[in-house]
């Protein structure tokens, strides 16, 4: 139960009204990358479609390596994970708590391998319009190849996963998040903004 993004097509999905424009925010999904490319690609991206450098982004390095980034009219602040390995999935959690923190956490699909790593550094990206998922998107077009894989569950919240930002996640509880879904845990799922379940494809059931 997933949607497969085909990077041949340049499929993906773009919501021209987000509806989370600015800190704090969360988003979670569960990806599976095709193949090993040694290409760079995009997973989500919250992005001013102006400028080439005001956005949030989640996306694959070269290397598969895992990375959150966030630009905002200069240089990328990053957090790196783990690489993903092709044909296998990863539950991907990226919280945005305020304009100088963050956190990302990888969980495999055995429920191990779990990492999570936090950064701060000031960068408050401006003039958000778009959300994508599948690219990213900014004045100079699609600026990373787009996801070659699947995509099941995303989610996005505008609030802080837990009502402390600075606790540490547990295993426990990522665990319970990835495989129960956002709606088992009342204080996240009041503030769901978008859910989409990908069962079959891009496009909804």
């Amino acid at each position: 139960m997933s949607a497969n993004f085909n990077a041949a097509v340049t499929s993906y999905l773009a919501n021209i009204s987000p509806t989370v424009l600015t800190v704090p925010f969360s988003m979670g999904m569960w990806c599976s990358l095709d193949a090993v490319g040694t290409v760079g690609r995009a997973l989500w991206g919250l992005s001013d479609t102006g400028t080439a450098n005001n956005y949030f982004t989640l996306k694959m390095m070269a290397t598969e390596v895992i990375r959150l980034s966030i630009a905002a009219g200069g240089g990328e602040i990053t957090l790196d994970a783990n690489a993903v390995n092709p044909r296998r999935w990863n539950f991907l959690l990226a919280e945005f708590n305020t304009s100088s923190s963050r956190r990302l956490t990888m969980l495999d699909d055995r429920g191990e391998g779990m990492i999570s790593v936090t950064g701060i550094g000031g960068a408050d990206p401006t003039g958000i319009d778009t959300m994508t998922i599948g690219i990213l998107s900014t004045s100079a077009g699609i600026s990373s190849a787009p996801w070659s894989g699947k995509i099941a569950e995303f989610w996005l919240a505008n609030s802080n996963i837990i009502m402390d930002s600075t606790r540490r996640l547990d295993k426990n509880f990522t665990n319970k998040l990835a495989y129960q879904g956002p709606f088992n845990f009342p204080h996240i799922a009041q503030n769901i903004v978008e859910y989409r379940s990908f069962r079959k494809a891009i496009t909804p059931d």
